[in-house]
């Protein structure tokens, strides 16, 4: 599996197809988006980064993907959210999951993301849970 670093508007632009919350209005100007290819060359997810606050250091992450065995690619995912916190220079890597989107939240448990609030109703009839990862826990 290989990371596609070079080609982000396309990537952000399939991860908001396939994202309910992002499908009309689109990504926030500014979203990088990283795709991960399985060998055989098909796309099988998207990580985008956008919402960067640069006075406080944070980034939000969001996923799309079509084939769940992307995680399998852990070079990949290392690559990525290295790139956040090395080349964006935050200090916090954060998420808003529907709470009803439990492969999701699950992802994010694996890849180290702690729970940091719910808020009630945020998607429609749906919660969101706040998630987050700090550059200490990922390099510590």
């Amino acid at each position: 599996m290989r990371v596609i670093l070079d080609r982000s508007r396309e990537m952000v632009l399939w991860a908001a197809e396939r994202i309910e919350d992002t499908r009309e209005n689109g990504f926030p100007n500014g979203t990088r988006g990283f795709g991960i290819e399985n060998n055989a060359g098909q796309l099988m997810a998207v990580v985008c980064f956008g919402n960067w606050d640069q006075r406080n250091r944070t980034i939000e992450v969001s996923v799309a993907a079509d084939d769940p065995r992307w995680l399998l690619a852990r070079a990949a995912c290392r690559q990525i959210l290295t790139y956040a916190f090395e080349t964006a220079g935050v200090d916090k890597i954060w998420s808003r999951t529907p709470a009803r989107n439990e492969r999701a939240l699950r992802t994010l448990k694996a890849l180290k993301f702690n729970r940091e609030a719910v808020l009630p109703r945020q998607f429609g009839d749906d919660d969101a849970v706040i998630s987050s990862l700090f550059r200490e826990d990922y390099f510590g």
